[in-house]
C-alpha cells in the first residue's frame, strides 16, 4: 500500500501539491494535460526529487527522507534507459536480486527469444517490454511509469497497452501512470486521477469519471465535451431549469442557486438529432460541417440563437435516415441527465 500524505514540491513559479493519494495493489492512472505535474509527482515519490512537505509511506513505513536507492520503487522514462552496451539478459539481470525470478518475468513479457540480443537491434515494442521487466526484476514496492508507451506508433501502442495491463495485473502492487493519453488510461487503469494545475482534482473509475466530469478539465482530458455557460432560473429540489441564450432546458443538477451561472458539459454521444419537435430541451441546429470518424460522424452545428457552436455524433444509420448535409436544418435535444455541472477552475 502506498500512502501520499499532503506532499507539497515547489519548482520555480510551479507548485505541485497538496497531494493526497492512496494506491493499493492496482493501477492508477494519472491523467492530465503537458505542465500538470504528473512527472513532478513520480520524481518526488522515487526520491529523485526531494519534496518541501508532506509524507510517503510505503506498506507503513515511512520513507519521505530516504535516499533513492532505498525507496524500494522502481520508475521507468518515456525514453529507454537500457544500458547499450548490454545484451537483454544482461540489462535484465544488472538490476536483479533473485535470480530465481528472472525466468518468470521473462515469460511474462515474452521476450525469451531475444534475451541475446543488443539493444541497438530491438524495436521500440521491444526496448518497452525489456525496459519494464528490467524495473520488476528488481523487486520493487511500487512500480511508477512516466509514459513508456508514448514514443510508440498508435497500432503498437494499443497492443501494448492491452498486454501491460495484464502483465501488470500479475505483480500484485501498487503501480502508478501518467499520461495525457486518454485511450492509454482507459485501457490500463483500475483508477483514474485527473490532474491540473499541480493537484488532483477528480479521482474514480474510469467510468464514473467520464460519466460525472466535475471539472472542464476532466471533461475535456477524458473525452469530446460542450462546455457550454448557462444561467439556473428556476430551482426545484434537483430539478432545475436553465437558460442558454433564448432556451430554457430542464438539467438535473443539485444544489444551484438561481440567477447562478453555471459550467456545463454535454458530451456530443449524448445529444440526440431528429426531425424538429417543439418541447423543453429541444432546439434548432443547422449543420456547418459532417466529418468522418470511422463508425460514426461528428456534426458540427451552429444553434440558432446562441454563439456556441456545438458538436454531435450521429450513426452511420442516423446519416442515411436523416441524410444530413452541410446547411440542413434539424431538431437538436439534450437529454436532462446529459447537462453536467463543471467547475472551470
Amino acid at each position: 500500500m502506498l500512502h501520499i500524505k499532503s506532499i507539497v514540491k515547489s519548482i520555480g513559479e510551479f507548485t505541485l501539491g497538496p497531494i493526497e493519494l492512496t494506491v493499493g495493489n492496482e493501477i492508477l492512472v494519472i491523467l492530465g494535460p503537458s505542465g500538470s505535474g504528473k512527472t513532478t509527482l513520480l520524481n518526488v515519490i522515487s526520491g529523485i526529487l526531494n519534496m518541501d512537505d508532506g509524507e510517503i509511506l510505503i506498506g507503513g513505513e515511512n520513507i519521505s527522507k530516504e535516499p533513492i536507492e532505498k525507496r524500494s520503487t522502481a520508475i521507468v522514462f518515456q525514453e529507454d534507459t537500457l544500458f547499450p552496451h548490454m545484451t537483454v539478459m544482461e540489462n535484465i539481470t544488472y538490476a536483479n536480486v533473485g535470480r530465481e525470478d528472472i525466468k518468470k518475468i521473462i515469460d511474462i513479457f515474452g521476450i525469451g527469444k531475444i534475451l541475446d540480443r543488443s539493444i541497438d537491434t530491438l524495436s521500440g515494442g521491444e526496448k518497452n517490454r525489456v525496459s519494464l521487466a528490467r524495473a520488476i526484476v528488481s523487486k520493487p514496492k511500487v512500480l511508477l511509469l512516466d509514459e513508456p508507451l508514448s514514443s510508440l506508433d498508435h497500432p503498437i501502442r494499443k497492443r501494448l497497452s492491452i498486454d501491460l495491463r495484464k502483465i501488470l495485473k500479475q505483480i500484485e502492487i501498487p503501480v502508478i501512470y501518467v499520461t495525457h493519453d486518454r485511450d492509454i488510461a482507459w485501457e490500463i487503469g483500475d483508477k483514474i486521477a485527473i490532474m491540473s494545475g499541480g493537484k488532483i482534482c477528480q479521482i474514480g473509475t474510469p467510468e464514473g469519471i467520464f460519466k460525472n466530469p466535475k471539472t472542464v478539465v476532466a471533461a475535456e482530458i477524458t473525452g469530446e465535451s460542450n462546455i457550454l455557460k448557462m444561467v439556473v432560473i428556476k430551482r426545484n429540489g434537483k430539478e432545475h431549469i436553465v437558460e442558454w441564450g433564448p432556451y430554457k432546458l430542464e438539467a438535473r443538477v443539485d444544489g444551484l442557486e438561481n440567477d447562478k451561472e453555471i459550467c456545463v458539459c454535454v458530451r456530443p454521444e449524448n445529444i440526440v438529432l431528429g426531425k424538429q419537435k417543439k418541447g423543453k430541451n429541444w432546439m434548432k441546429g443547422e449543420i456547418v460541417e459532417k466529418i468522418f470518424k470511422g463508425h460514426r460522424y461528428a456534426v458540427e452545428l451552429d444553434i440558432e440563437g446562441v454563439k456556441d457552436q456545438i458538436r454531435a455524433y450521429a450513426s452511420l444509420k442516423q446519416n442515411e435516415n436523416i441524410k444530413l448535409e452541410k446547411g440542413i436544418t434539424l431538431g437538436v435535444y439534450f437529454p436532462k441527465e446529459s447537462i453536467q455541472i463543471v467547475s472551470n477552475k
